[in-house]
């Protein structure tokens, strides 16, 4: 990472719900802030929204799209909320996540050559090559795979805890 600035990093927390939509998330401010403060220790500039409707997370990304990043290393994105396979909670209805969301325009990406070089035991292969994509830097991470609940602990969300740690 060469950039001047580490980048940004939104979270979007959600504690309760409009109406009732999905039961209240009691302790989601403490990975809220242990998430915070890992960020920060790792120079981005954070961000928290709370309990924000669907609409004003579309908006709050929205604005997001259209900052200048090109100082930045990396962004980031975190929901704090429940969910279900293909959709995350807003405080007032669902949202899909932004990786079902977001569009890969219509340009090919021509990727570059990589020469990779594999010596094992039983198998040699040499001077294979490769093309791997010019942008391939995304990361998606889920607490749990679809239909199991999240691990938790007294103080925090187990998939928090474990990124404070590395």
């Amino acid at each position: 990472m060469r950039h001047p600035k580490r980048g940004m990093a939104i979270i979007f927390n959600h504690t309760s719900y409009h109406n009732n939509f999905a039961r209240p998330r009691p302790g989601t401010n403490i990975d809220c802030e242990n998430l915070t403060d890992t960020l920060e220790k790792l120079e981005f500039q954070v961000t928290v929204f709370e309990n924000y409707k669907h609409q004003k997370i579309e908006d709050e990304l929205q604005k997001a799209t259209e900052t200048d990043h090109s100082e930045n290393d990396c962004n980031l994105i975190a929901t704090l909320t429940h969910g279900s396979y293909g959709e995350l909670y807003a405080f007032d209805k669902f949202m899909k996540p932004i990786s079902y969301a977001a569009c890969g325009g219509n340009e090919r990406d021509p990727g570059f050559d990589v020469d990779v070089e594999i010596d094992m035991e039983m198998d040699t292969i040499s001077a294979k090559k490769f093309r791997i994509p010019i942008h391939a830097d995304f990361l998606v991470i889920f607490s749990s795979v679809p239909g199991i609940v999240i691990p938790t602990s007294k103080k925090n969300k187990v998939v928090v805890l474990y990124l404070e740690k590395t």
